[in-house]
Order: structure tokens, then sequence, then C-alpha cells
């Protein structure tokens, strides 16, 4: 029986230390989602290079950066670039000092660690947090020109702040957009965002111009159809497609994609 016992207790104990290592490397995995020593930046169009904004900064390389234009719904992408910085020096003080730096940049509209994971929001759909006690009617007045399906509740009980999800007839980011600055300039709401979603950020494959997954002798052949106005912007990956660092693409870019089909040493 006292055998019996010692194996039980012995089986829990193993029990509770294999849930404690998966705990804590999931909280790992979680918590530091991102690469050390990376940022992503979105600049001004204007703006040639992240170096003549930011010179103080010690830069390895820079890459462009795939972004959805769900994925940060107050920035027009049209009017923006989005590159992936690597620091010379590979750690997460270096990755922060470098955002605090390019944050006080008045042509940089993003800077944050580069995250393997990025988010997308719900089209219809916002977050709204009240002061606690505050009415429903703060949300509701402000936009009676609106037509709102549902304002759901979605933290009964809470002892510190009503926080609602918002869902509007209309499924649309530019909903969103709108109805934003309205609630934020409203004196009981606390916080007005997009109904945020986690989603894989899926970068580019570079090189791959005409977007089949691979890099063939077609995709210099779509750069070159490209830049003489055959094709439109539509029906090109053009940051898949700018291989030699710069932002505009040239046909320096569909040679040195023919160079490494031809196996000539030429790295991107």
């Amino acid at each position: 029986m006292k055998i019996f016992a010692k194996r039980i207790v012995t089986f829990i104990l193993s029990a509770v230390m294999i849930l404690c290592c998966i705990s804590t490397a999931f909280a790992q995995s979680t918590s530091d989602n991102f690469e050390e020593g990376a940022v992503l930046v979105g600049f001004n169009r204007n703006v040639e290079t992240v170096q003549d904004i930011a010179p103080e900064l010690n830069i390895e390389r820079v890459e462009l950066a795939k972004m959805d234009n769900n994925y940060i719904p107050y920035v027009n992408t049209d009017n923006f670039r989005f590159i992936k910085v690597t620091l010379t020096e590979k750690s997460k003080q270096a990755t922060f000092d470098a955002i605090e730096l390019l944050k006080t940049k008045p042509d940089v509209v993003v800077a944050e660690p580069f995250y393997t994971v990025y988010t997308r929001y719900n089209p219809g759909d916002v977050i709204v947090s009240l002061e606690l006690g505050a009415s429903i009617s703060v949300i509701n007045e402000p936009l009676k020109n609106y037509e709102i399906e549902e304002v759901r509740l979605l933290t009964p009980g809470s002892s510190t702040q009503n926080v609602y999800c918002v869902t509007f007839a209309e499924k649309t980011k530019e909903i969103v957009v709108e109805v934003l600055p309205i609630l934020k300039a409203c004196d009981k709401v606390r916080i007005a965002e997009p109904n945020f979603i986690s989603e894989l950020c899926v970068e580019p494959k570079m090189g791959d111009a005409d977007r089949d997954n691979r890099v063939t002798i077609m995709d210099a052949t779509v750069i070159q159809q490209f830049l003489a106005k055959n094709i439109i912007a539509s029906e090109i990956d053009c940051e898949a497609a700018a291989v030699s660092g710069n932002y505009v693409l040239s046909i320096m870019d569909a040679t040195l994609i023919q160079q490494k089909l031809a196996r000539i040493d030429v790295s991107f």
C-alpha cells in the first residue's frame, strides 16, 4: 500500500513539473514573439532611405516588409513605405532603443519590434472601453447617424471598466476608421480601437515577382513588362521584385534575378 501511494505521489509531482515546463515554454513563446535586433519601420515615401532619417543607427541591412492595409488602419500604406531594419546589435535593448529614436523622427509613422505575428481587425467592429458607471448612451449618442447592429458588453461584472464590442451594419474597414475619432473625442471613453484578431504575417519570397511561390525567368520577364508599362501594378509583387534593395523597381532587379538563376553569386 505504501509503495502504491509513493508511486501515486511521484506520478503527481512529475505531472506538475511537466505542466510547469509547458506553461513556461508557452509563456516564453508568446511574450518574446519578435526578432531581436529587427525593427519594423514605416516612413514617408518622400524620404529615400531610413539612413537619411536616423543616420545614428547602426544598421546591418534593410529589407522591404510586406504589409497588409488592414494592419495599421490609421496609415495609408500608399503614402508610406514599410521596411524591416536589421540592426548590427541583436538584443532586445538595441531594438527598443532604436524604436524610441525612430519615434522622435517626424517622417516615421510606425516603429515597433518585428513581430512574427501581426494583426488584422474585423471590418465593421469597434472595441470601446467606458469608464465604470458610464451609460451606453456614451456610445449610441455620438453614433446616432450610423446603423448599429449590436452593442455587446464584453466585461460583465468588471470593477474597473465596461468594454463593449460595437458592430455596424456596414462591414468595411472605412467605417472603423471613420468612427474611431468620434468615439475617442467622448469624455467617458477610455479606449476605442479596431476589433483586432491575430494572424501570421507572411513575408514575400524575394524575387517572386509573379507570385507563383518560386523564382524563375518569368519573374525577370514580369519586371521587364512592368517597366515597359505592358502590365499594371496589381499584376506584379513590387516588394518581392525589388531584390536590389532599392524602393523603385529598375532593370537591375530583373538582371539580378537572371544572374541568380544562372548561379552567379548573388544574394537576395
